[in-house]
């Protein structure tokens, strides 16, 4: 914590929730293969984890991403 500023679960979590970003630009998977695949316990718990991080849920987040890159 001293090091990183952060616990080691907060430092998990940023990863997991990286993870889960990359894969919603990246793939089709839905967001409870996302969620599995990232380590999250459940669809709902990526889901409040990725709103309080990012201000949207990952539905929300996939869909600005496929416009701004439809936008160039």
């Amino acid at each position: 914590t001293k090091i990183m500023g952060r616990t080691p679960h907060e430092v998990l979590l940023l990863q997991r929730l990286q993870a889960a970003q990359h894969l919603l630009i990246t793939s089709n998977l839905s967001i409870g293969t996302i969620a599995q695949r990232t380590g999250f316990s459940s669809q709902a718990y990526m889901t409040y984890v990725f709103k309080k991080s990012m201000g949207e849920s990952p539905s929300q987040y996939k869909k600005q991403m496929s416009l701004k890159w439809l936008e160039g």
